[in-house]
């Protein structure tokens, strides 16, 4: 269960003086150039059977063979070819900067006026100033006021706290951060799905073995595409892993689909009956992300406590693969800019000045990209980022995740690849088709059959049920 000492919250604090305090049991990695500088060094778990063809990864240091230039270059050629779940600190001639992974799986918050950073406000301040900075009004507005939701962009629960975004770094000389990827020209989209398909699915399939290799993990399995791939990547592995479904399977479509197909494919597989949180554990919850998200992960975490591995494979950030959130939006907005209302409106965020506000900053430093990517960027930093990520220090507490859709180059491959052709489920199709084509004999999302339509009308009713008693 999650343990209210804050010292043992999952992740960092760093302190006005630069000193870091970890997590219990997080491990520390220096990252040497080609002289033997240290010029960064890694807290996480980095997987060290996949990772860029110009490093070296061992349990005592990283190497990476060449000289690193300035920030820039080591952000691209070190800290988006490494795989896991880790942040860095780095030093030396390139300056002081912390950088996230390339998913920003460990999150990150900063505080200007003090100094200091941290993976949540929890785990940052005591309970006086918590409570002292806490925002009860942008609280109210963003996720009070429909029982649901998230804090987006760069804004906290807290006055003060700002939150690093992926693909951004934090300058820790001048408290301010700044984008690092994509800049204009960096992406090319319209390329050959073919080639994306292909750069994709070796990726993902290296990422999964290692993480079933090196770190014992169970894969989360539903009905869903992105299980169905990540499934398919498992092919060399399905011998050392085992596969799991939350719910009992008279619970619906994602447990019975599942066990179907993990019994197609030979799978072992486990059904994980969910454990209902007490309202003391949902406020502990609550209390350790920084109140930034409200979703039902504080309902159902104790549901963590009965995996048995060691750490789980999970599918998040494997939308942008299927363009699944802006099926009319990639058309609309070829002929004019996009704003932070058009961006409030595909993520059913509601209407806050103080985040309309931030999303337009952020909107400009994106603006010279092409509207896809925009698109792509705004669900991958301003949904995953904020609601998934913001639930890394209670939910990593629990049990540790990996990501394997979390890749610069998968991210690049998925972007790249015609928004309409990943929308109509064909690059994921081919990835598939790839990795394991056993796998689409099962459909996806659905039953075949009449208990379609029961699904249906289970999930209208549940919809209503919600917004009537919420």
């Amino acid at each position: 269960m999650l343990d209210p000492d804050r010292r043992k919250a999952f992740g960092f604090t760093l302190s006005m003086d630069k000193g870091i305090e970890l997590s219990p049991g997080m491990p520390s990695t220096p990252i040497l150039d080609a002289t033997g500088l240290t010029v960064a060094v890694v807290h996480g778990y980095v997987l060290q059977g996949w990772h860029g063809p110009s490093l070296n990864v061992s349990d005592n240091h990283i190497i990476y063979n060449d000289i690193i230039c300035d920030i820039d270059h080591f952000v691209k050629q070190v800290i988006f070819k490494l795989h896991g779940s880790f942040f860095s600190m780095t030093q030396g001639p390139i300056g002081e900067y912390l950088v996230p992974d390339f998913g920003g799986s460990i999150p990150i918050y900063w505080c200007q006026s003090t100094s200091r950073a941290g993976s949540s406000a929890y785990k940052m301040f005591d309970r006086h100033e918590y409570v002292r900075r806490f925002n009860q009004e942008l609280h109210r507005k963003m996720i009070l006021s429909r029982n649901h939701g998230w804090i987006t962009g760069s804004l906290t629960a807290h006055e003060g706290l700002r939150r690093l975004l992926p693909c951004h770094v934090l300058d820790l000389s001048k408290w301010a951060s700044f984008r690092v990827w994509p800049k204009k020209g960096d992406l090319s989209v319209g390329r050959d799905p073919t080639v994306t398909a292909s750069e994709a699915c070796e990726d993902i399939r290296r990422y999964v073995e290692c993480c079933v290799v090196e770190r014992g993990a169970a894969l989360t399995m539903t009905a869903g595409y992105d299980s169905r791939l990540l499934t398919a990547a498992t092919r060399n592995v399905t011998d050392k892993m085992q596969a799991i479904t939350f719910g009992r399977l008279e619970d619906g479509l994602d447990q019975q689909i599942s066990k179907k197909l993990a019994d197609t494919l030979n799978i072992s597989h486990k059904l994980i009956p969910v454990i209902r949180a007490s309202s003391e554990q949902s406020e502990l919850w609550d209390s350790i992300i920084g109140h930034n998200v409200r979703e039902i992960n504080r309902e159902i975490h104790p549901t963590l406590c009965n995996v048995d591995s060691p750490s789980i494979i999970t599918g998040i950030y494997g939308e942008t693969g299927r363009a699944k959130f802006y099926p009319k939006a990639y058309k609309d907005f070829r002929e004019r800019e996009i704003t932070a209302a058009d961006v409030c409106s595909l993520l059913s965020l509601p209407d806050v000045a103080e985040q309309n506000q931030d999303i337009e900053e952020w909107l400009a430093g994106v603006s010279q990209l092409p509207y896809s990517v925009v698109l792509d960027l705004s669900y991958n930093e301003l949904r995953v980022a904020t609601w998934g990520m913001s639930q890394a220090p209670a939910q990593k507490l629990l049990k540790m995740s990996f990501m394997p859709f979390a890749q610069f180059s998968v991210q690049k491959a998925f972007m790249e690849t015609d928004p309409q052709y990943r929308r109509q489920g064909l690059l994921f199709d081919d990835i598939i088709h790839i990795l394991w084509p056993e796998c689409l004999k099962l459909p996806i999302n659905k039953y075949d059959n009449i208990m379609d339509h029961v699904h249906l009308v289970r999930k209208i009713i549940d919809r209503v049920s919600r917004k009537l008693f919420r």
